[in-house]
């Protein structure tokens, strides 16, 4: 039997396609110009607060590298429901689904056909085709879209919900490259093949579309031998079971079906165009996508064709993204086409699309510095070789515990401010076997009685407790099983340690204020125990916690991609994200209900529902109310990052902000004291941020 020709029927030059070609449709060309563009950079900047300075070309940058990759909405269309609106009117619509599975519910101008109708079946004169999960089980494919192409009416449009392999249980299918298509048409298959079949079985995951976002892929399933014999005996004996059960075949990232579906109308055999393509948004398993039937003297977009990297063509578990492990120049397989070439690196090309988006961000920084430093950063440079005068403390000042994770030329660890009437700071003394076996002090958290506090130094992760009545030494314990103690809290007699060494939450029950054996309250990856989203920060939300992690992406070290905006605000055990696209995220809290983090890559403070503080003179961490006032610490910042520039404005300080009118006040240079403070912990007010 010969096979059959797959070019004849979606030529440009022949075929129904031509013949439709004087069929002008009001409606569509009235509906193209509903669909927004993928990247809109108005609405990019007002849903990235690390982009709202840039202009449009330093904000596409900055979406090529971060924003795209890490899910970052750039358009209008939110959901699916806002791309289904566009066409809800059409005069006729296709829809591909099960009855109780509509995409447009209650609309009498939908014909409803089953995802696996034979394309015999599909009709004729409609405005708009609607598929929702159904084209990666069609065998073929070429087939598939000449039928929809001739369904359609000139101009008209076909929507597809389709499911990006990264984020489903696809994840570890490979990449569907155009060979196999073709392969498919030339075929003329009708039921899926025993290569997808076998596939489906083996190479499938879990579905969780969040736990793929936050790279737990899970892995991939264990099937006997005989477990894949009896199944694909179903094929064999239409007595046994069903002859034509459907398998996924297809599996596609944004861009390589772009890339496919333009190389199929390119070639001629398929009478669609890729319209718009709307790429995965965070937490979501599916990218939108509209393809469009040509009509009479209609050029194609060139918007269709444009790219934004093709990072997501690559599958390499988030471990292997880290620079230090990609070559200068490497061998790039594209399986759309099938060309394999030599070309520049992620990360030689992520450098160039950094210096644009760092260039731009300093230099809004300098003109707003130039602006205000008289007004915000009044004090003198720090004297590092001589202590500052202390003010005398007044009775009924209230006191904040300040934790120092970098110490100054005094060699404290932590030390008392009272912030009003005026700024006082004290350092606190401590026992020589405390200061003697520890270089850092991180988290700071409170019960009834006691202060807790997390060191770290030579004899690994420690717990200084102290009296809450007199800060007097109560004692020193080890932190079991802790990597890199950052942030801790104490609840209902159990004390919550963020061991960021691990990316872990860990849980201590507290007799007398000594912590007992460990337990792991939450992990991204089971036990996995590895430092790849650098996890700091914890605050209670209900009966979980919030959290805070520097690169939810997982590349580490952070400091070696400082530009990628990717930390994330996540709720606890739930994994849920209230906040996102974030440079470094840290010293997350609740006040009075609103959301607040210091974004220590831009040095702000922004509190959801009120705005952001800007232009911090450091690199921020550490925060607390009391009464109207914040209080923001800032270090000295010495790993860099983009305010290094900058650096006459960076210094160990405690900022004073007024939280009614979101503003700076004053600030207390404290780089004699310590380089970088971790935390701050309120002594007199409570310890939840209202």
């Amino acid at each position: 039997m010969n096979s059959p020709d797959i070019r004849a029927t979606s030529n440009p030059d022949h075929g129904p396609a031509a013949s439709d070609s004087t069929h002008s449709d009001p409606w569509s060309a009235v509906a193209a110009a509903r669909f927004p563009a993928e990247f809109d950079p108005e609405i990019y900047r007002a849903l990235n607060s690390t982009a709202a300075r840039l202009d449009d070309d330093a904000a596409r940058a900055h979406y090529r590298l971060t924003g795209r990759p890490g899910g970052f909405r750039a358009n209008a269309i939110a959901n699916r429901d806002d791309l289904l609106r566009l066409v809800a009117d059409a005069p006729a619509l296709l829809e591909f689904g099960h009855p109780d599975q509509r995409l447009l519910p209650g609309n009498d101008a939908v014909t409803l056909l089953p995802p696996d109708a034979p394309p015999d079946s599909y009709g004729s004169g409609f405005d708009a085709v609607l598929g929702n999960h159904q084209i990666q089980n069609v065998p073929n494919l070429v087939g598939h879209l000449q039928q929809v192409a001739s369904t359609l009416n000139p101009g008209g449009f076909y929507l597809l919900m389709v499911p990006d392999k990264r984020y489903c249980l696809d994840h570890f299918q490979p990449a569907t490259t155009i060979g196999a298509i073709l392969d498919a048409a030339r075929r003329n298959d009708t039921v899926s093949s025993w290569r997808a079949q076998v596939d489906s079985l083996t190479l499938s995951t879990h579905n969780d579309s969040v736990r793929h976002w936050l790279g737990d892929h899970g892995s991939i399933r264990e099937l006997s031998p005989a477990g894949i014999a009896q199944s694909l005996q179903l094929t064999e004996e239409p007595e046994a079971g069903p002859s034509n059960r459907v398998y996924r075949t297809w599996f596609f990232t944004p861009t390589a079906f772009r890339s496919i579906l333009w190389l199929l109308r390119d070639l001629g055999l398929v009478d669609l165009e890729p319209f718009r393509v709307y790429p995965t948004l965070r937490d979501h398993s599916e990218f939108w996508t509209v393809l469009r039937k040509p009509a009479a003297g209609v050029e194609a977009d060139p918007a269709g064709r444009e790219q934004y990297g093709d990072e997501d063509d690559l599958t390499l578990p988030f471990d292997a993204w880290s620079p230090l492990r990609i070559p200068a120049v490497v061998t790039r397989r594209y399986p759309s086409t099938g060309l394999v070439l030599n070309e520049e690196s992620d990360a030689e090309r992520n450098r160039r699309f950094q210096k644009a988006v760092r260039d731009a961000e300093i230099a809004a920084h300098v003109e707003q510095h130039a602006r205000e430093s008289a007004a915000i950063h009044a004090f003198e440079a720090p004297n590092r070789t001589a202590p500052p005068p202390l003010t005398r403390p007044v009775p009924g000042m209230k006191r904040v515990l300040v934790s120092f994770c970098n110490r100054g030329p005094a060699g404290i660890l932590l030390g008392i401010v009272t912030p009003a009437p005026v700024l006082y700071f004290q350092p606190l003394a401590l026992p020589d076997e405390v200061m003697d076996l520890h270089d850092k002090a991180h988290g700071l958290t409170r019960d009834e009685r006691f202060i807790y506090v997390a060191l770290s130094g030579g004899q690994g992760q420690s717990l200084l407790v102290l009296a809450r009545e007199d800060l007097s030494f109560q004692g020193l314990h080890q932190l079991r099983r802790a990597s890199d103690a950052h942030s801790i809290f104490a609840r209902n007699g159990l004390l919550y340690v963020v061991s960021t060494g691990t990316d872990e939450v860990l849980v201590y029950p507290l007799e007398g204020g000594v912590p007992g054996e460990p337990a792991c309250y939450w992990s991204p990856r089971g036990n996995a125990r590895v430092d790849l989203r650098h996890y700091n920060a914890i605050w209670p939300e209900g009966d979980g916690f919030l959290i805070a992690a520097m690169d939810r992406r997982g590349l580490f070290p952070a400091f070696e991609t400082r530009m990628n905006a990717n930390g994330v605000i996540q709720e606890i055990p739930s994994g849920r994200i209230l906040a996102e696209g974030l440079w470094f995220p840290h010293s997350v809290m609740r006040i009075g209900g609103d959301l607040a983090y210091a974004q220590s890559g831009c040095s702000t403070l922004n509190i959801h529902g009120r705005g952001a503080i800007r232009d911090l003179p450091g690199w921020p961490r550490g925060l607390c109310r009391v009464d109207h006032l914040l209080l923001v610490g800032t270090s000295e910042n010495p790993q860099g990052g983009i305010n290094s520039t900058l650096s006459r404005y960076i210094r160990c300080t405690i900022t004073l902000c007024n939280y009614t009118t979101m503003s700076l006040i004053n600030a207390v240079d404290l780089s004699y004291w310590g380089k970088g403070i971790y935390d701050l912990l309120p002594l007199d007010t409570p310890h939840t941020g209202d």
